[in-house]
């Protein structure tokens, strides 16, 4: 018996052991649920684990600004030669004066490029000469598998390539000076006035007026940026081609997409031969300047379009509300913001379209990709603002010219001749420096009274708004007691009234500038809308007028004397030649 009692207490003894070290496993596993360590005090805190830190995101690389082309200079990139002239070659480091002025002047005197006589050998004003090309960068990766165009996207300019392009046209620009291209129309409603204060109110309602294909432009960074990241986010998420047009202004939940036109995204590729509406507008142009020869040019990391949009109200505010929300305007002057926040850019289509729309090409940041991209934008006019004007005496020979050739003396083939108002994109050098209308509905082969009538019927609506503008300007300075011929002399109190003016928005005028009802209706209200905003904010006067009633522009002045019929000494239009 008492052998079988002690296995009897050795086993319940080893059963105790077995039960403590069971319990002991359950604590250490319930600690373990509760972030406690097994089999150590718990009182001390569990450290968090350790995360892995977000990378920062890569500071912004902008290189394509104002403010570093004007701290660069003149001499960055161009080379001045005999009589002044000037010739772009790009980076000039390590290279002789002798080969700079070689190739200076081969820029200088290389022929306008087009289908029948391409780019061969490049001058270096049509491909710069990068010291680096190490700070090219890459751009976006190319997508891969097969795509139309795949072969062209590869050999792209780059971005910093084309700053190095737009900074040296830029000097190049500014020295040699551009002949506008414009409509026949709203061309004369920018020469018609050499009056700097009714020239700037007509922009404000028909945009940018001095606009030249292949030529430098500036416009707003912040605008462009925000379109850049809008662009390649939908891009991204959408998987689309690098040829689909992307609608910076529709939005992700668009029922028909976020590409521009109807049909699905392959009609909205302009690198595809599928496309159709704009898409197929740009592929035709793009084709053109392949069989220019100046391939690199076409190609871009990102193609987006930023417009107003007719059909709805919703439509118009969506592109208002965007601009806003970048800090910009919807009439873009340069001369408003700071260099920083100025870019440059290529007006590579439409300057002469009465459209009111244009195709701008520029090297951008785009924060959503975290690198400089090249961009092809489709946007208003009003969105680019020129390098330079013409000046007074430049618009007075302008008017001159229409003139004589609507009522001077000889035939209608001589006037033609004379006047070399026609600009000829087959034969470019045959164009002289007052060739600014470019239109294909007129030439010497053609119908010249249509030509003659169209020019007639553009002067004199282009003079009637002038008109209405001087008129609607009296009006508000009679109430304000305001000496109208010193504000017009004052460049400082004339920008302050513009930029008021510039505050109206642009819009009330239709974008087809025919003279036609639509457009006369439109003009008047936009004065209307003018003079209430000059009224209320006084502006133009130094006394409190915001107590005046604000009235709507009717083309009658009411209390306020009407001016003397015609424009007054100091901006009067060039008399018109003694016919024949």
């Amino acid at each position: 018996a008492r052998p079988r009692r002690r296995k009897f207490q050795l086993s319940r003894s080893f059963e105790g052991i077995r039960t403590t070290v069971v319990a002991v496993n359950i604590m250490d596993r319930i600690r373990g649920w509760f972030g406690g360590k097994r089999g150590v005090d718990t009182e001390a805190p569990t450290p968090p684990p350790k995360r892995k830190a977000k990378e920062a995101p890569k500071p912004a690389e902008r290189h394509n600004t104002l403010a570093a082309c004007v701290a660069k200079g003149p001499d960055a990139y161009t080379v001045t030669l005999e009589n002044g002239t000037i010739g772009g070659v790009g980076e000039k480091g390590g290279l002789s004066d002798e080969k700079l002025r070689q190739e200076a002047t081969r820029s200088r005197d290389a022929p306008v490029p087009t289908t029948k006589s391409p780019v061969v050998d490049a001058s270096w004003e049509q491909q710069p000469r990068v010291l680096n090309p190490a700070l090219l960068g890459e751009g976006l990766p190319v997508p891969e598998g097969t795509f139309a165009g795949k072969k062209w996207y590869e050999n792209r300019w780059l971005p910093w390539q084309w700053t190095i392009y737009l900074q040296m046209m830029y000097w190049v620009q500014k020295a040699r000076g551009v002949v506008p291209q414009c409509c026949l129309c709203l061309g004369f409603i920018s020469f018609c006035t050499a009056d700097a204060l009714v020239r700037s109110v007509l922009r404000c309602a028909f945009g940018t007026p001095f606009l030249s294909n292949n030529s430098v432009v500036r416009v707003d960074r912040r605008l462009m940026e925000a379109a850049a990241d809008r662009a390649w986010e939908m891009r991204k998420k959408f998987d689309l081609r690098p040829g689909v047009i992307v609608n910076v202004t529709t939005p992700e939940t668009a029922e028909k997409g976020v590409w521009v036109g109807e049909g699905g995204a392959g009609k909205a590729d302009c690198y595809s031969s599928y496309c159709t509406g704009e898409a197929k507008h740009t592929r035709n142009h793009l084709k053109s300047l392949q069989s220019k020869g100046l391939g690199g040019m076409v190609y871009t990391d990102l193609i987006a379009s930023l417009q107003r949009e007719g059909g709805t109200d919703e439509k118009s505010a969506r592109f208002g509300n965007f601009v806003k929300e970048c800090g910009a305007s919807e009439i873009f002057c340069a001369d408003d913001v700071d260099a920083e926040d100025v870019s440059l850019a290529l007006c590579d289509d439409g300057a002469a379209g009465d459209d009111g729309v244009v195709q701008l090409v520029l090297p951008v940041w785009c924060s959503a990709a975290g690198m400089e991209v090249t961009m092809r934008l489709t946007t208003c006019r009003g969105l680019a603002d020129t390098v330079e004007e013409p000046d007074a005496e430049y618009c007075e020979r302008m008017c001159a010219a229409v003139d004589d050739m609507i009522g001077g003396r000889g035939s209608l083939a001589d006037r033609y001749r004379r006047t070399g108002l026609i600009y000829n994109e087959k034969d470019p050098s045959s164009n002289g420096e007052l060739s600014w209308i470019l239109a294909a509905s007129y030439s010497s082969k053609k119908d010249m009274g249509a030509y003659v009538i169209a020019l007639n019927r553009a002067r004199n609506g282009s003079r009637a708004l002038v008109e209405q503008t001087n008129a609607a300007l009296e009006e508000v300075a009679a109430v304000q007691g305001t000496n109208l011929e010193a504000l017009r002399a004052d460049a400082r109190k004339r920008e302050i009234v513009v930029k008021e003016v510039r505050r109206v928005g642009f819009g009330n005028v239709p974008k087809q500038a025919g003279f036609g009802k639509d457009l006369k209706r439109g003009f008047k209200r936009f004065l209307g809308d003018v003079t209430k905003r000059l009224r209320l904010t006084g502006c133009m006067g130094s006394a409190n007028t915001t107590a005046h009633h604000p009235q709507i522009f009717t083309g009658t002045a009411g209390t306020a004397p009407m001016p003397p019929a015609g424009p007054p000494p100091g901006y009067a239009l060039p008399p018109a030649p003694a016919a024949a």
